[in-house]
């Protein structure tokens, strides 16, 4: 049987939640929004602002959702 390191696991883990992301509708969109934006700064700007609004929102509960 084969075996995996930690890091390639964690890589595994992270690539499957981004595929998840990016085949949602809202990911989909994200995505082709932001790549029409071809300012490096401006880029940045959105990853902060979207951390910021991430980090202000509380999480989602099953109760929640």
């Amino acid at each position: 049987m084969a075996t995996i390191d930690c890091e390639t696991y964690t890589d595994l883990v992270v690539g499957h939640g981004l595929l998840a992301f990016l085949q949602s509708f809202e990911g989909r969109e994200l995505n082709a929004e932001f790549s029409k934006v071809k300012s490096p700064a401006v880029r940045k700007r959105v990853v902060v602002l979207v951390k910021a609004i991430a980090s202000s929102v509380p999480e989602e509960t099953s109760e929640t959702k």
